[in-house]
């Protein structure tokens, strides 16, 4: 979902569902929860729709970008 957020611009429940890790929903549930609760993600009311729910990353999680350039197998 970090990456997601990142690279991919994915933000709501259902974008993190559709990607290509086929992630099971009770496994992104449970991962969305860890991470609000590691201070990683922020949880937002989406500025589009108040039936979704808007994920960004916190600055703990932004801090994280490095790491993640450092994981990629491209880079």
């Amino acid at each position: 979902m970090i990456r997601d957020i990142m690279m991919h611009g994915k933000n709501t429940y259902n974008e993190f569902l559709k990607s290509k890790e086929k992630i099971a929903t009770n496994v992104l549930a449970d991962r969305l929860v860890m991470l609000e609760s590691a201070g990683i993600l922020v949880k937002e009311e989406h500025p589009e729709s108040k039936a979704k729910i808007f994920y960004r990353l916190s600055h703990k999680g932004i801090d994280l970008l490095l790491v993640l350039v450092e994981l990629d197998p491209l880079g």
